[in-house]
């Protein structure tokens, strides 16, 4: 017979409670009416009374979690209305003062902060103390945190129809209610009191931490010191998020954790005591995190961080959850719709796995490896399986070398970032002795540099899967905590452990090494490395016009052609749905409407980094108007014939041809022909010209083809095709146009080419990419 224990159903009241709260919270961000929910706590308050006056416990116990839920929703449903920004309701010109309240990230397609109005004038005047998204040009210079700063410039919405609901939410948990495009600005002062002292602090870590570095190696000991990778070239930055290492640069709960589990393990190995190492570890995170952003993800990192760092120092099981569930209440009463942001999904889930699943996974492995080893490799299968979920339901996409990557990486990222923000604290003291500090921190960092580049470099590092595999993989990482607890239910079996014999482990391990060998191309001397990621091309669907992005990942590189027009263009709502926000170069191959129509619309939305025009074409009227429209907002002009060349993030762009262009007289003969190169992949983008111009052009041979004017009847195509023997034709035509296209005979010829024929017409909008052995395609 099983006797239960006096007091243990109390004993989970303090967990209880707090929970029904978080659910509440979360139940509010959707919506309920306040005055119903504040009628049905008195009412459950009530209820509640009247059990603990009969003596009912469970009964009060209920009725005391229903109360906070409803309570919780109640709240969540208020903040929701209390934080959500207003929408700017006037754009306009205006100018005069802000506040800088982010730190400005400067890219080749522009300065970006957020900032924070003390008064604007003009038409497209807001209220004081509203936050706006400041868009400078790429050349400006980078305004500090906490700067006033003096400018005039534009006014405008943020969110558009057809916005990602990404965007939308990013920006409602960043406060902002429109974006601000300035041309330059002028330092007034800084701001004082508190926020001003922490600003200074910010500046002053900024300024020392990686002191006589420059270039990635820079870039990288701060961004895991201080948080942020901003400063990492492309290429280094596409290799430590495939490798599932990014998060050593991200302001998130791994991240403060890292730090708290680094310096504890230098103070043991000291000798300190273990609550000192608490105590100085908890000091480290504190000022770490005020050195950092500051601001709610910072917040969420640093509560998040705390209760990883008891996971580690190994507290007690019940406080742990506790100090877990109290921080994510506290978050969600600040901002319930914090729940939605992917940064805090991802720390809860990483210290959930850390409960959860990281000790069962250590005591099986204590039988096959050390100790140590086997406590660093069950961290890195908790965090690793406890965000798998989050990340395939989140970003459609989970990291298959991230376990064995963070295994070398993290037990090298703790000591660069002591080491790191020692330097910085000698770097002011004596600068000698903190720039040997920060060269010994890029040592470090460049080992986990090393490490991303190596397992990004595996096929497969990163794997797509669908948002619905979130389920399975919640059941996979729920494997491991239902088996441990199931065989302690079995008498005798207080510890579980599992071992071999020495000489199978070394078996295993030379068997692993033998398929590493086999299966990484790199080491088998044929094939050479994967691409680098994120590079591709996409050809956006925009009806019976052209317009195609060359992008790293997200960014877009280059746009060619523009589309028609519209309200807003097409190609301008395809920019936003890919979640780009900005844009490295715009290149229009001639100034027919269904090719340039849209370019207005991308110039007074988005921060473009220069506009190239065709030379042949100057006279035409849209490109006269696309002219002034970009001196109004402070957009470089460059002008483009056979023989232009344009290097903008992992692609070069070269315009090669018409030539002889004084003696065309028809339109579509004088389009530039584009051709667009990054590692391992080549497209031909000729735009409305056809074989009469493409025949006297020394053509290269191409992954990829544009299939000229929107696959009109063009005799002359087979000839081309010979000799640019694509692998993928595109063609860009609205479905129903009247033109009849793509015609018959084209769509002939490119059968007979082997090449896979696409069209935007039947299949929507298509994205191509190098693979390892070609390229990868998909629509929509």
């Amino acid at each position: 017979m099983i006797r239960r224990r006096p007091g243990r159903a109390l004993a989970v009241v303090p967990l209880l409670i707090p929970v029904a709260l978080v659910v509440g919270l979360v139940v509010g961000s959707w919506g309920v009416p306040v005055a119903l929910a504040a009628a049905a706590v008195v009412g459950l308050g009530v209820v509640g009374a009247v059990s603990v006056r009969r003596g009912h416990a469970t009964e009060a116990i209920v009725t005391v979690a229903l109360a906070m839920l409803v309570a919780g929703a109640a709240w969540g449903s208020m903040r929701v209305v209390r934080t959500t920004p207003l929408a700017v309701s006037h754009p306009g010109e205006v100018s005069g003062e802000v506040v800088v309240d982010s730190p400005a990230v400067a890219g080749e397609h522009g300065v970006r902060a957020r900032v924070e109005v003390r008064r604007l004038h003009g038409p497209g005047a807001v209220p004081p103390g509203t936050r706006l998204l400041l868009d400078l040009p790429a050349a400006a210079a980078r305004p500090g945190v906490g700067y006033v700063i003096r400018l005039s410039g534009t006014v405008s919405v943020a969110r558009r129809p057809g916005s990602p609901a990404w965007w939308d939410a990013w920006l409602r948990r960043q406060g902002i209610s429109g974006r601000l495009r300035a041309g330059s600005w002028t330092a007034t002062g800084t701001r004082g009191g508190l926020m001003g002292a922490r600003d200074a602090l910010r500046r002053i870590a900024g300024a020392n931490v990686a002191a006589g570095l420059s270039g990635d190696r820079a870039a990288l000991v701060h961004g895991m010191a201080l948080g942020g990778g901003a400063g990492l070239s492309e290429e280094a930055a596409g290799r430590m998020r495939d490798s599932g290492l990014w998060h050593l640069l991200a302001v998130s709960g791994q991240n403060v954790a890292v730090i708290g589990i680094g310096v504890s393990a230098v103070l043991m190995a000291m000798g300190m005591a273990r609550r000192g190492r608490i105590i100085t570890a908890g000091v480290a995170m504190a000022v770490y995190c005020v050195a950092c952003d500051g601001g709610a993800s910072v917040a969420r990192a640093g509560l998040m961080g705390a209760v990883a760092l008891m996971a580690d120092l190994r507290g007690g099981h019940r406080a742990r959850w506790h100090a877990l569930v109290f921080a994510l209440a506290v978050l969600l009463a600040i901002d319930p719709l914090a729940i939605s942001d992917p940064g805090l999904q991802l720390s809860f889930a990483a210290v959930v796995g850390l409960f959860i699943i990281t000790p069962p996974v250590a005591e099986w492995l204590r039988g096959w490896v050390p100790a140590r080893v086997a406590d660093l490799l069950a961290q890195s299968v908790g965090a690793g399986l406890g965000t798998a979920p989050v990340l395939a339901s989140g970003f459609g996409g989970i990291s298959t070398v991230g376990l064995l990557a963070n295994l070398i990486a993290v037990p090298v990222a703790g000591p660069v970032v002591v080491i790191a923000l020692a330097g910085t604290v000698a770097n002011i003291v004596w600068a000698p002795v903190g720039r040997l500090l920060a060269m010994l921190a890029a040592l470090g960092a460049g080992i986990v540099m090393l490490v991303a580049t190596v397992s990004s470099a595996i096929p497969g590092a990163i794997t797509s899967v669908p948002a619905w595999s979130a389920v399975p993989l919640v059941i996979v990482a729920g494997v491991p905590p239902l088996v441990w607890w199931w065989l302690r239910r079995i008498p005798g079996q207080g510890s579980v452990r599992f071992g071999l014999p020495p000489g199978c482990v070394r078996v295993a391990v030379l068997s692993v090494a033998v398929l590493v060998v086999c299966l990484v191309p790199g080491f088998r001397g044929g094939g050479g490395w994967p691409p680098p990621p994120g590079v591709g091309l996409r050809m956006l669907d925009v009806g019976q016009g052209s317009a195609i992005v060359l992008r790293s990942g997200s960014r877009a590189d280059v746009l060619v052609d523009a589309g028609p027009p519209g309200d807003p263009a097409p190609a301008l709502s395809g920019l936003e749905a890919m979640g780009a926000t900005a844009l490295g170069a715009l290149v229009l191959s001639h100034g027919s409407a269904d090719h340039a129509g849209g370019a207005e619309d991308v110039l007074r939305n988005l921060p473009v980094g220069r506009l190239v025009l065709p030379e042949p074409d100057a006279s035409a009227p849209i490109v006269r108007q696309l002219v002034r429209v970009a001196r109004e907002h402070g957009v470089p002009v460059a002008w483009a014939s056979a023989g232009t060349e344009i290097s903008v993030g992992a692609w070069t762009v070269e315009v090669v041809g018409p030539v002889g262009t004084r003696s065309i007289v028809e339109p579509n003969d004088r389009c530039l022909v584009v051709v667009a190169r990054a590692r391992a992949m080549t497209a031909l983008l000729p735009g409305d010209a056809e074989s009469g111009v493409l025949r006297q052009l020394a053509l290269p041979s191409v992954d990829i083809l544009q299939v000229s004017h929107h696959g009109s009847e063009d005799s002359g195509l087979p000839e081309v095709l010979a000799r640019a023997r694509p692998l993928a034709a595109l063609i860009s035509s609205g479905q129903g146009n009247a033109f009849g296209h793509p015609r018959v005979e084209v769509l002939r010829a490119l059968g007979a080419s082997g090449a896979r024929v696409l069209r935007t017409d039947s299949g929507g909008g298509i994205d191509v990419r190098p693979g390892s052995s070609g390229i990868v395609v998909v629509r929509g």
